[in-house]
């Protein structure tokens, strides 16, 4: 495609490439990495559920989101349940939700999926996925693994 300005005195002619070959296909859930590997990614994953829930309910939603990631071939490292906490400010007219984390290794097409499940839940007030990078989940797996007993490293104002 051919794009042409005309100016008073100067005409200008501008080769343009057609919308296919301006870059990089877009990730997709079969994504191939280096080496062939499916292209997995580190994700965590906090879930905000109403405070009323009981136990089992919440049990519930989580089991259901790690069963999604495993089913979509995610591997789920942990679950922490941070247990009920005070909001700074009012969500949807509730002053306080049950806390849950979830760390996994997955494919985007599986985080995908598990987003637009937890955007239809109903026990769901808000929910948040984040994309580790990689440096930070080398860094952060160097220092878990670190002698145990050892306290962390900090400098003579006591600031790790």
């Amino acid at each position: 495609m051919i794009v042409s300005f005309e100016y008073d005195h100067v005409s200008l002619k501008k080769e343009t490439l057609p919308r296919t070959f301006r870059g990089p296909a877009p990730e997709t859930a079969g994504s191939i990495g280096r080496g062939g590997e499916p292209l997995t990614r580190h994700y965590e994953i906090m879930i905000i559920l109403e405070a009323g829930l009981d136990e089992d309910a919440i049990r519930q939603v989580i089991d259901r989101t790690t069963q999604l990631l495993a089913t979509n071939g995610a591997t789920v490292a942990k679950v922490d349940r941070w247990g009920k906490r005070r909001f700074a400010y009012e969500v949807r007219h509730r002053s306080e939700g049950f806390y849950a984390l979830v760390d996994t290794r997955a494919e985007p097409g599986a985080v995908k999926e598990v987003d637009r499940m937890l955007g239809l839940a109903d026990e769901v007030i808000r929910h948040k996925v984040i994309r580790l990078p990689e440096k930070a989940v080398t860094v952060s797996s160097a220092r878990s693994s670190g002698p145990e007993g050892d306290p962390p490293a900090t400098n003579e104002n006591g600031a790790r």
